[in-house]
């Protein structure tokens, strides 16, 4: 049933003031239609009065509270006192208040849980690895991983899970809202509104794929800036600034172009699911038209009233398929980190050795990394245990590749290095461990630990056995 028109609100209606008046006339019709109002009243009061433009349901107790104080302060017969009505009002701003206190102390404690329990879970199976997989392995990726991928985690999944579960609440609401008004425009809405959804399947492995690549280049940037700062007395001693600066530019722009690329892609999902949107949102514009047009049983100001309760279910399903597209992509980050942690390398068989008793001796050691250029060249040597050494030379003679070679098995070498007779290419990767260590480049003194990095260096020489 439509509203009751006076002659003279039909005849703007009809075009007698003209067209304008007649659009606004009609706006105010199908408006008065959507909250089912009979007729136009005149606003008596002498103050300023409010106007709305939208009716979702869940909003219905503010405008029920808006309509009693406009009528009380109209002097309007039966209102509510005045005084009743401010503790309502009250009891509204404290309601309203106690949600956003609960948003502001539990948004913030559930990420910085989450962030802490996934870290140290990551930190705690690195610790399991065993230390021949760990040395395999470059620790920029887990220093990436642990940083930059985090912060991505953080962002694009914990922080959105609650936009996420807010938008669910309000596209449900609007969901019951309109199922109430007409089972057949929410079924014409739903339809629509899978579009967007299409959407974010299309797109969602891409920008996973595009995380991923920029997941990689954060680790490479990270191995290189640490070996640009770790050798920095290296650099200016062999006076390699500009070198180092083309290694770091190179990996500084390929990192920076993968994050272009990223952000790309996610502007282009968002305009897809926002266009998505718009063309459902037009639709069900259009199917209501339809159906109010042949005598569906729709009326005009039904049809204003599913356009607008269709902002509250197009905004989170626009939004769709950029959020879970970003969360898919941080899940990915998880699932690569999660796969890092998993590997540990199988220790090949070797002999296991007891504590140097006797000596370690090199004979005619020769190692080259590039297979031409020999950095050790016919190095002979003894060392008896139990006594302590000093390998001096010029920075690039080879004393820290020399110490690789004694801690780290695998490595390809000419000649011979004996440990109480054994040779070293024999031993077991977790024995030599056991026997032979270099502590002090890995145990500087840091701010954190710094009396505890001193105890230990104090206890240990340059190279111990």
């Amino acid at each position: 049933m439509g509203m009751i028109l006076t002659d003279e609100q039909q005849a703007i209606l009809d075009g007698a003031k003209g067209e304008t008046m007649a659009k606004v006339m009609k706006t105010l019709v199908m408006f008065g239609e959507a909250f089912h109002a009979e007729k136009m009243v005149p606003v008596t009061s002498r103050y300023n009065h409010l106007v709305t433009s939208f009716g979702l349901g869940v909003l219905q107790p503010v405008y029920d509270l808006m309509q009693q104080l406009i009528d009380a302060a109209s002097g309007l017969p039966g209102a509510l006192p005045l005084g009743q009505l401010a503790w309502i009002t009250g009891g509204f701003i404290l309601l309203c208040a106690a949600l956003m206190l609960l948003k502001y102390a539990s948004e913030p404690r559930f990420i910085e849980k989450a962030m802490r329990q996934y870290k140290d879970f990551a930190f705690q199976k690195l610790t399991e690895k065993s230390i021949s997989s760990f040395r395999a392995e470059s620790t920029a990726a887990y220093l990436s991983a642990l940083t930059n991928d985090a912060a991505s985690i953080e962002a694009d999944d914990l922080s959105q899970l609650l936009s996420v579960i807010t938008k669910a609440v309000t596209f449900f609401g609007a969901l019951a809202m309109m199922l109430w008004y007409s089972p057949l425009m929410t079924a014409i809405a739903a339809g629509v509104t899978v579009l967007p959804l299409i959407a974010s399947l299309l797109t969602g492995g891409q920008l996973q794929a595009a995380e991923k690549r920029v997941s990689d280049q954060n680790r490479d940037f990270t191995a290189a800036l640490s070996d640009c700062l770790g050798g920095f007395s290296v650099v200016k001693t062999f006076r390699a600034e500009k070198e180092i600066f083309r290694l770091f530019a190179e990996s500084n722009r390929a990192l920076e172009q993968e994050k272009f690329s990223r952000r790309r892609l996610k502007a282009l999902v968002g305009m897809i699911g926002a266009t998505t949107g718009v063309i459902a949102q037009l639709g069900v514009f259009l199917a209501g038209a339809y159906l109010a047009l042949t005598g569906k049983g729709l009326t005009a100001g039904a049809v204003i009233l599913f356009v607008n309760l269709m902002n509250f279910m197009i905004e989170p399903v626009a939004e769709l398929p950029a959020l879970l597209a970003a969360r898919k992509a941080a899940r990915g980050l998880i699932a690569k980190l999660a796969d890092a942690l998993e590997q540990d390398e199988v220790q090949p068989d070797g002999v296991q050795i007891a504590p140097l008793m006797r000596q370690l001796r090199l004979e005619d050691v020769r190692f080259s990394y590039d297979g031409e250029t020999e950095i050790l060249r016919g190095v002979s040597a003894v060392f008896d245990a139990g006594k302590a050494y000093a390998i001096v030379g010029a920075s690039g003679s080879g004393k820290s590749t020399l110490l690789n070679l004694l801690t780290t098995p695998g490595m390809a070498y000419a000649g011979k290095i004996l440990l109480d007779g054994t040779e070293l290419r024999t031993v077991s990767p977790e024995s030599l461990y056991e026997t032979v260590s270099c502590p002090c480049p890995a145990l500087r003194a840091s701010s954190s630990r710094t009396r505890w990095n001193r105890r230990r260096c104090a206890a240990m020489t340059a190279f111990s056995f």
